[in-house]
């Protein structure tokens, strides 16, 4: 039986790519987060503790201040060119902590990490940047009344205030959630579509071999 070390080689080192994967699946921590979160209603409220990890679901308050135009959240994006593409980025921010109903007898103040942060979501506005080029400039919002989903731990519970770090998406709870498992089930995949042809190219190699080239005699 010949074993052929190309075909191992040729196995492993793909292998070696699942180190970075299993790294960056390790520190995105979102959909564990999320499932260990308490969604928060009226009737668990009473039992909320500080520092807690909680789901927010619920829509931005009337009384929501407004920052320009009907906005109470507004980001400012300019595409621009790295390397080999375009791409949108956040040139400004205009925010303030946002309350948000969660039922009528409930509120909370969401407090947000905004640098790094784009506001994403099916709710999220699209608006054009009065005298600048619509396909280079634009404006990111969400207004009184919008949906949003987030989760974050309870940082004092009279009035209640919850920091939810980058986690706001203005969007239902079940797309959250969706999205969610779509990114944890991408891990997965990844590792299948990288670890199963490599194991194959091992087999080959410690089993099977390259066929040998054969010459015609005469």
């Amino acid at each position: 039986m010949r074993k052929d070390y190309l075909l191992i080689i040729a196995g492993v080192i793909p292998l070696f790519f699942l180190v970075y994967i299993f790294k960056f699946f390790n520190l995105d921590e979102r959909y564990s987060q999320f499932q260990k979160a308490l969604l928060l209603n009226s009737q668990n409220f009473s039992q909320l503790q500080k520092d807690q990890l909680v789901v927010i679901n619920g829509k931005i308050s009337s009384t929501q201040p407004i920052l320009e135009k009907d906005l109470v959240f507004l980001q400012e994006e300019e595409k621009v060119k790295q390397k080999d593409r375009s791409v949108w980025t956040t040139q400004q921010t205009q925010s303030l902590p946002l309350l948000i109903e969660i039922s009528p007898e409930l509120q909370a103040k969401l407090f947000l990490d905004t640098e790094g942060y784009t506001l994403c979501g099916n709710f999220v506005k699209i608006l054009p940047i009065e005298g600048k080029d619509p396909k280079k400039h634009r404006i990111l919002g969400i207004s009184r009344g919008t949906e949003v989903t987030a989760y974050g731990k309870v940082q004092n519970l009279n009035p209640l205030e919850v920091h939810v770090g980058k986690s706001l998406c203005a969007e239902t709870l079940a797309e959250y959630k969706s999205i969610l498992q779509k990114k944890n089930l991408g891990y997965v995949l990844a590792v299948l579509f990288l670890s199963i042809p490599s194991l194959f190219l091992i087999y080959l190699g410690l089993f099977k071999g390259l066929p040998e080239k054969t010459e015609n005699q005469f």
